[in-house]
């Protein structure tokens, strides 16, 4: 089952998260043309990483110690699981809007994102489907967040960007 008070606190954290970004990291550019960028990576890159890494770690945690149990019902660490991604899903769908950052696309991710979500909760099964199916969605999300990023600073001939 859903918990809402959960989600809430998740999605508040997103927004700390986003907001701290903003406050704490360097200003790269000055110029107004480059403001949205600026926004963009503050307020989505880096939230976005840390979306991905601790939903690839809660997961691989998930596959290491619980029984895989196909359409079986929710753990609390797949409750755990859902609930941040929902709470990531709303900040994010709320920050895009604000900032005019999404684009049609990005908003049917979200759309099915939250439904996919929250549909598994609501009637408690798909237990290791919803971990494993945000597994695949979040861990290639990790290299595609650290090359947003580096394009953004400019250090597309970092190995790192080259390779992944």
């Amino acid at each position: 089952m859903l918990n809402i008070v959960d989600i809430l606190l998740f999605t508040v954290l997103y927004f700390g998260i986003a907001f701290s970004s903003y406050l704490l990291a360097p200003k790269i550019t000055s110029s107004d043309k480059d403001k949205k960028k600026d926004n963009h990576l503050y307020y989505s890159w880096f939230p976005s990483g840390v979306h991905a890494l601790t939903s690839s770690i809660l997961v691989l945690i998930k596959i290491c110690t619980e029984k895989r149990d196909f359409n079986g019902n929710a753990s609390d660490l797949t409750k755990i699981i859902a609930e941040q991604s929902i709470g990531y899903f709303i900040h994010d769908s709320i920050k895009s809007e604000i900032f005019h950052l999404n684009d049609s696309l990005m908003r049917l991710h979200h759309i099915f994102a939250l439904i996919g979500l929250t549909s598994g909760l609501m009637n408690n099964y798909g237990s290791h489907e919803i971990a494993y199916g945000l597994f695949l969605a979040e861990i290639s999300n990790v290299f595609f967040v650290m090359r947003g990023i580096m394009r953004h600073l400019n250090l597309k001939s970092n190995k790192f960007y080259l390779t992944s």
